[in-house]
């Protein structure tokens, strides 16, 4: 239970959404809202408020997490103390049988405390049922990627979970497999020694095209980074989440994978070739 102390609570020259106490410990707990997708600002914000208020609970409510910020909280409650606490939840709206829009709270990443003892009286993190899964799922879809001679493919790019699966200009195509899955479209800087104001560019070529792109590829995600040396992303997600999947489900996402990658392909080799002729050097 949750006691609300001040709403629009100062940290420095911000203001944090919702400082409360938790009545059964009276330890500090932040609340953070977010009506957008996660982004790197309010997550910058989230560790200033938490510092600022020595908070033990830290929740950070969203519309959705990317899967790099849903990462760092996973990876902050591999890494801080037991008292320490992060959650991370999706806000969603559900209405059943003509009833009124209600909202439903997600818990999309909740400590584990088993794993926090683990790793902080062991000093290492013992290979996780997660990392399996992700290996597992890596050499099942290498396998597969082996077997399609008209996709080209170079083996062992990228770390579970994340495979390159195309590409090594700076334009390349990838396949992400951690809470969602996900295949992309990246302009990245840092591979290619193009500059960030030319990946910037590369992505507002395409998205002149967004219409016509989206009209072959269905609905598509387009994520702009910008300030990030590694560029932006155009991502189609497979419809459920990696690990709400079976293993014995896991052929079907490689046909997914398989088929969007080659529609992939189809859309943006045009544009590839010609944004890497016009990359100029950084």
């Amino acid at each position: 239970s949750l006691e609300t102390v001040e709403a629009e609570s100062p940290v420095g020259g911000r203001s944090l959404d919702i400082l409360a106490t938790d009545t059964s410990t009276g330890r500090a707990v932040i609340i953070e809202n977010q009506l957008e997708y996660s982004d790197t600002d309010h997550l910058g914000r989230l560790l200033i408020y938490a510092a600022g208020k020595d908070a033990d609970a830290v929740v950070w409510i969203v519309r959705d997490f990317e899967d790099e910020h849903w990462q760092v909280l996973q990876w902050l409650n591999q890494r801080t103390g037991t008292d320490t606490r992060f959650f991370g939840v999706a806000v969603e709206a559900w209405r059943i049988a003509g009833s009124p829009p209600a909202p439903y709270f997600r818990v999309v990443v909740a400590p584990n405390d088993w794993r926090k003892r683990n790793v902080n009286n062991r000093g290492a993190v013992e290979p996780t049922e997660r990392r399996r899964k992700n290996h597992d799922f890596r050499v099942g879809l290498e396998a597969r990627l082996a077997l399609e001679p008209d996709l080209p493919y170079e083996p062992g790019r990228g770390n579970p979970p994340w495979l390159a699966i195309g590409g090594n200009d700076g334009l390349y195509y990838s396949v992400d497999f951690d809470s969602r899955i996900r295949i992309s479209f990246q302009m990245d800087g840092e591979r290619s020694g193009n500059s960030l104001e030319w990946c910037q560019s590369a992505f507002d070529r395409l998205e002149q095209d967004s219409d016509a792109i989206e009209s072959a590829l269905g609905e598509l995600r387009w994520i702009r980074q910008w300030g990030k040396k590694r560029g932006s992303y155009i991502t189609s997600y497979y419809p459920e989440k990696f690990f709400d999947l079976p293993e014995e489900a896991w052929p079907k996402v490689y046909d997914w994978a398989i088929e969007r990658y080659r529609l992939f392909r189809q859309v943006f080799e045009p544009y590839r070739k010609e944004l890497g002729a016009a990359a100029p050097p950084c």
